[in-house]
């Protein structure tokens, strides 16, 4: 590197060839006043004074320092491969920015002719945007225009050099320049697409025509009583003409207002009755709103009291009933113990629409309707489980205070159950009234039913309750044999062959995968053959053999 010190100006270093380890860059001029990092730089002009200028090339960051007037480097900074005499001091031709196009100039500022490829190129880039220019005014006039060709290759490239010619901080070209407004698309209207509900938790809404006819239906009804209003009495009739089961009749008078031995006119019945078909369109949630309390989307075991009540007055297979009203109360405990068993699946002690949907009460509810043999029913209304259910409840109950302790449950089915068993019930993890550590009699209902159907969903999950000590919801072989031992004492004690616990668990086990029963002794056998590839044969025959 040779050091050319201008005469009271700052030093440059003249470079015939710049070496690294991927690049090899030519001669070029490097400002050392500023020490700046080295990079290439192909548009930056340095002005030598006198109005002339010649093309940087130099290899820095930033942009070039300019030279005082009067300057002039060396010779040097002309590359010897370009063919010039090195020693020829005139001044190089450069490249000048002006308007985005490119000119080359001479030695005394005359204008030359221009580059031939470049000038090319930047004379087509200044025409498109004055073509976009001109499109853009006329999308702000909303005009339409055509589509602006996509840019080629070449046209790219262009537009690279131009930005890398944006660096240099020419203000009086920005100030000159004549920025174009952005163009200001309005964004798609969305079209409205119309799509139908189809969730509906409380059932699809009826047609106005459907609604019309069940409110013209109920002025009929209205129409043909004394008065134009309806007790009691006549609410069957109105029952049926608002679509709904027989049996729903008390639940109708009560929602409308009516009370034991009064009335309800047309008008305070339509009022109910479009109060209820206005947020209610189906069986269930219609049920449910009529028979639960105000402001409660669930029903409690004693919301359902008039609801029976009704059916023990005028369900002609429980007339015989009215000579003994002492017994309705137990009926009805009893039918309504049966259906939160049947029901309520979350043991919540709340039947929700979802839960009474999914199961079958609505459905016997409507047959009572049209089957006068109670008994004939015996899903929750049978008057035969019913005795059956009291009657084993009223033997265990010594004192008859409706309500047995461990030591009364314990004679059930003649001390079938162990006393850990018992001790599980009471705890509460099946039951959920216990009074002074007694169950009651709705508690015994679900003990009872669990007892005599253990192929009852609700009763496989009871007895599961019962055993699973931990309450992970899952049952160990350690919790199992907790309960087994003493069953087997007690088989022991009664003289009763006995099976071993791992025997039972191994059968349990092959009953669970479905796999046939062996004795032990033929399952050892066929395992050790079939390891050496033997034909199975009994153990007896093994032992002959």
């Amino acid at each position: 590197m040779q050091t050319v010190p201008p005469p009271g100006g700052p030093s440059y270093a003249s470079l015939q060839y710049v070496y690294s380890r991927i690049t090899l860059y030519y001669s070029s001029v490097v400002d050392l006043r500023w020490s700046r990092s080295i990079h290439s730089c192909d548009l930056c002009t340095l002005r030598l004074g006198a109005g002339a200028s010649t093309l940087c090339s130099a290899v820095h960051y930033g942009l070039c320092t300019p030279v005082k007037p009067g300057f002039c480097p060396a010779a040097a900074v002309v590359s010897p491969s370009n063919g010039m005499d090195k020693n020829k001091a005139t001044t190089p031709a450069v490249l000048k920015v002006r308007n985005d196009v490119l000119l080359r100039k001479s030695a005394n500022g005359s204008a030359g002719e221009p580059i031939s490829t470049e000038d090319t190129f930047l004379r087509r880039k200044e025409a498109q945007l004055k073509e976009r220019r001109a499109q853009q005014q006329r999308v702000s006039q909303n005009v339409s225009s055509p589509v602006s060709p996509s840019p080629t290759a070449t046209e790219k490239t262009t537009k690279d050099i131009k930005l890398k010619a944006s660096t240099v901080p020419d203000r009086a070209r920005q100030k000159d320049e004549v920025h174009a407004p952005p163009v200001v698309r309005a964004p798609p209207v969305p079209q409205n697409v119309h799509i139908e509900p189809f969730y509906f938790p409380t059932g699809k809404p009826p047609s106005l025509s459907e609604v019309d006819i069940t409110v013209q239906r109920i002025k009929d009804v209205f129409s043909k009583l004394e008065g134009g209003k309806v007790d009691m009495a006549h609410m069957k009739d109105v029952s049926k003409a608002c679509g709904l089961p027989l049996y729903w009749k008390a639940l109708l008078f009560k929602y409308a207002g009516g009370q034991k031995g009064a009335s309800v006119s047309l008008t305070v019945f339509l009022a109910a009755w479009k109060r209820l078909t206005s947020k209610c369109h189906e069986p269930a949630a219609q049920f449910v709103e009529l028979l639960a309390k105000p402001a409660t989307s669930y029903l409690t075991d004693t919301d359902f009291m008039p609801l029976l009540q009704d059916v023990v007055d005028t369900h002609p297979g429980l007339a015989f009933l009215q000579d003994a009203p002492e017994f309705h109360s137990r009926y009805i405990q009893t039918v309504i113990s049966r259906i939160f068993y049947c029901v309520n699946r979350s043991w919540t002690g709340r039947i929700t629409v979802p839960e009474l949907r999914s199961s079958n009460f609505l459905r016997v509810l409507q047959l009572l309707e049209d089957e006068e043999e109670i008994n004939l029913v015996t899903d929750y209304f049978s008057y035969e489980h019913f005795y059956v259910i009291y009657c084993k409840f009223w033997a265990l109950d010594d004192d008859h205070d409706l309500l047995i302790d461990r030591n009364d449950l314990a004679k059930h089915n003649d001390h079938a159950i162990s006393s850990r068993m018992i001790d599980r019930i009471f705890s509460g993890a099946v039951t959920r009234r216990l009074e002074e550590d007694k169950m009651a009699y709705k508690d015994f209902v679900w003990f009872l039913l669990s007892e005599e159907d253990k192929r009852h969903p609700r009763s496989v999950e009871y007895w599961f309750r019962c055993m699973d000590l931990d309450g992970d919801g899952v049952l160990s072989m350690y919790e199992m044999e907790y309960f087994y031992v003493e069953q087997l004492e007690r088989m022991e004690a009664l003289g009763i062959e006995t099976l071993p616990f791992e025997d039972c668990l191994c059968q349990v086990r092959m009953e669970m995968v479905d796999i046939e029963t062996l004795p032990f002794e033929d399952c050892l056998c066929q395992v050790r053959m079939e390891v050496v590839d033997i034909e199975t044969l009994p153990f007896e025959d093994c032992l002959c053999q």
